[in-house]
């Protein structure tokens, strides 16, 4: 059985609470919308069924949210140390998504 959404949505999911992430509304419809399509696409491509595919897959959704953390920082943190990363809750917006796809484009599933 090919890795469904909710398979790479509780992945996401777990992604974003251990790095301390919320959704924007706009942004959460963005990145459900793109699992949805992966998941279809593992589908049709008859992938994701074997666990190393599983695992490269779901490690891929892990790589997406630490990409969109790292594009919510400001840019000082980017030259900074780990002190210079945002405290508390980071909000991720539609923005951090599309910015996140164009550093880690292509990507499979995603692109």
């Amino acid at each position: 059985m090919p890795l469904v959404f909710e398979e790479l949505w509780s992945a996401a999911e777990s992604s974003m609470l251990s790095l301390g992430c919320e959704l924007t509304p706009e942004c959460e419809a963005n990145i459900v919308q793109l699992l949805r399509n992966a998941a279809a696409r593992l589908d049709a491509d008859k992938r994701g069924y074997t666990i190393a595919e599983r695992q490269r897959v779901l490690g891929t959704v892990e790589l997406l949210v630490a990409a969109m953390y790292m594009e919510a920082q400001p840019p000082s943190a980017a030259a900074g140390t780990a002190s210079d990363l945002t405290r508390g809750p980071v909000l991720l917006h539609e923005f951090t998504l599309s910015g996140a796809l164009s550093r880690l484009c292509p990507c499979y599933p995603f692109c």
